[in-house]
């Protein structure tokens, strides 16, 4: 029942998700009292469980629930004494604390997962929690305290060879370079992540490096390769089946032909845009829904000018 629910999360089926997860805590516990010489697996069972729970309500933007998932796992972890899912459920505690902006409580979560997966020589875990503390102080603009964490954590997987790990530091190195404007440097850092990501087929962490190159593009108004990029990262929204990433590509790609001054395309597409939005709802993406609406209406505050100079009354108002 847990792989179930690992399954229906990640075809974004979360009620089913859900369903199953309940069945498997319920069984766990059964399992639990019967057969005492297996107490231990039948807790692990269930620690693994409250994990999946507090992803589906993570993912759900349900983030008081997704925290008390991950504090009961927690309370079995330290009744087991288990430090390698302690530090686990520290570590997505503090992503859930960063989603909520308590960024105090998330670094302590931090340092405590990456004290235990330092005394259990769980190197990969490292890795992953000091990717984890770059992004608290990257989000707080702190780019210089987040470059040491994210410039540290990728020396760590060029030395425990993990390709995938070091694509991910390197797209973070190149959104805190496009946040300091060192945008060669930054387009430098995409490009080393894309390459990296295409070679290990991981098409979900290559369109991360096609979206941040855009961004970036957009940024330096270079139309002509922010529209290149942003139709390359719809072509993989596609593959994979993403919305959000979909929508993001497409908004990008209006943004580009605005700035190319083709205007009557952009207009279609941001138009487009407006009716395809309403799916954003039932995104569970709870900080880039934000970044998303954010973006989208100011998009639209512009398109609206766009039609006033074309005089379309009709649209200018409805924008």
């Amino acid at each position: 029942h847990t792989q179930n629910g690992i399954c229906y999360k990640y075809l974004s089926r979360y009620t089913e998700a859900l369903k199953e997860l309940d069945l498997s805590v319920k069984y766990w516990g059964e399992y639990e009292k019967k057969d005492q010489a297996n107490q231990h697996a039948a807790t692990v069972g269930k620690i693994k469980a409250y994990f999946q729970y507090g992803a589906v309500h993570g993912m759900l933007s349900q983030s008081d629930k997704s925290i008390a998932d991950y504090q009961k796992g927690l309370e079995l972890a330290y009744q087991i004494n288990d430090l390698k899912l302690q530090g686990g459920l520290m570590g997505n505690l503090s992503v859930e604390y960063i989603g909520k902006g308590d960024y105090q409580r998330a670094v302590d979560y931090v340092f405590r997962s990456i004290k235990i997966f330092d005394k259990i020589h769980d190197k990969r875990s490292v890795m992953v929690t000091t990717h984890t503390l770059g992004i608290i102080f990257s989000q707080q603009k702190q780019y210089d305290r987040a470059k040491v964490y994210f410039e540290k954590g990728l020396k760590m997987a060029r030395e425990q060879g993990d390709m995938n790990i070091q694509g991910e530091f390197l797209n973070s190195l190149a959104e805190i370079y496009t946040g300091q404007k060192q945008y060669d440097k930054a387009l430098e850092m995409h490009q080393k992540a894309l390459a990296i990501h295409i070679s290990m087929e991981n098409d979900f962490a290559a369109n991360v490096a096609l979206i941040g190159t855009a961004d970036l593009y957009y940024e330096t108004k270079e139309y002509d390769s922010l529209l290149f990029y942003s139709r390359r990262s719809r072509e993989v929204a596609e593959k994979i089946g993403s919305k959000y990433d979909r929508l993001m590509a497409d908004m990008y790609a209006a943004r580009a032909l605005s700035g190319l001054k083709r205007y009557n395309e952009a207009g279609r597409l941001f138009a487009e845009l407006d009716t395809a939005s309403v799916d954003i709802k039932e995104l569970p993406l709870r900080s880039k829904l934000h970044e998303f609406e954010y973006s989208f209406y100011k998009d639209k505050a512009y398109v609206s000018q766009l039609y006033f100079m074309t005089n379309n009354k009709d649209l200018t108002k409805r924008f």
